[in-house]
């Protein structure tokens, strides 16, 4: 079978083809190229921390006096100094790591996992080997059926979510309206609404009827229901106290104001005042209205 030519990969940036010589390197090798140099830092550093830790603790011994007798050392450190001296040598070591491995990655990288860009088409992984460029698109059409019913599977997972979002709201507020219901007393144990109103209905018409005899009954006398006026003023106003009460009230002022028999010359005199006075008082009971228009403001209610 001829193999089909491939262009190199010309049409991509520099950096782009960076990217792919990295990732084809680090799936052949299984780690990444750039970590091979830092892996060796590492393992110097620590290698450096040992020696630094066991030079560190033999300088620390000096640092006592001698405990017997004939044991004479030529000096003692300071343990001080020791600490400063460790630290400075550790220093040193680290920087002439990081500088000669810091070179050797760049010559990993540029040397022994470099790879010309034009190889990068003509490239078969471990995985790749069995692959069937023959066999390249003939898997269209099944592809294209999975992706439409995994369309499909999709909008129907919408719709349901949406649903599911409506069914919460709805829910939601009916809880609300069944809380209301609850606290005005519709769904508690108590009678329903609809027997309430029932008895209201039926006690309307003995409330009419009763309103209709207490305006039938006729007002009391002067003499009874206006007290004297001592007690009026120091209780309260008569005409306050209802409808016959005023119209009593101010048929006893019309009465008040009236001139006495004594005052007056002639009959003829006092039989005009008398008659005028009769007017007035005929007058203002008609602006004030009797108990027949109340029984029919009532009827209209």
């Amino acid at each position: 079978m001829a193999t089909e030519y491939i262009p190199p990969l010309t049409s991509l940036s520099a950096a782009e083809q960076r990217s792919i010589k990295s990732s084809l390197l680090t799936e052949h090798f299984q780690f990444p190229p750039e970590t091979f140099a830092r892996n060796g830092m590492d393992l110097a550093n620590q290698t450096i921390y040992a020696a630094t830790k066991i030079v560190e603790d033999s300088l620390m011994t000096m640092t006592r006096l001698p405990e017997e007798e004939g044991d004479e050392r030529p000096f003692v450190f300071e343990g001080d100094d020791v600490q400063k001296g460790v630290y400075r040598l550790e220093t040193l070591l680290e920087a002439a790591v990081d500088k000669y491995f810091d070179l050797f990655e760049l010559f990993a990288l540029r040397n022994s996992f470099n790879l010309p860009s034009e190889l990068i088409p003509y490239i078969v992984l471990s995985h790749q080997e069995r692959l069937d460029d023959a066999l390249l698109g003939q898997d269209r059409s099944a592809i294209e059926e999975y992706e439409h019913e995994l369309a499909s599977y999709e909008q129907a997972l919408q719709k349901e979510r949406a649903l599911k979002c409506v069914e919460e709201l709805g829910q939601r507020k009916l809880d609300r309206i069944n809380a209301i219901a609850n606290e005005v007393g519709q769904m508690s144990s108590a009678e329903p609404m609809s027997t309430r109103i029932e008895q209201l209905s039926s006690q309307l018409p003995q409330l009419h009827q009763t309103l209709s005899v207490l305006l039938e009954t006729p007002s009391p006398s002067l003499g009874s229901t206006l007290p004297s006026s001592t007690t009026t003023t120091n209780a309260h106003e008569p005409w306050s106290e209802s409808r016959s009460a005023f119209v009593n009230w101010a048929t006893k002022a019309k009465i008040d104001a009236l001139p006495s028999s004594s005052t007056l010359t002639g009959a003829g005199s006092s039989g005009s005042t008398g008659d005028s006075a009769l007017e007035g008082l005929r007058r203002g009971m008609q602006e004030t209205g009797g108990g027949g228009e109340a029984l029919d403001l009532m009827k209209k209610l």
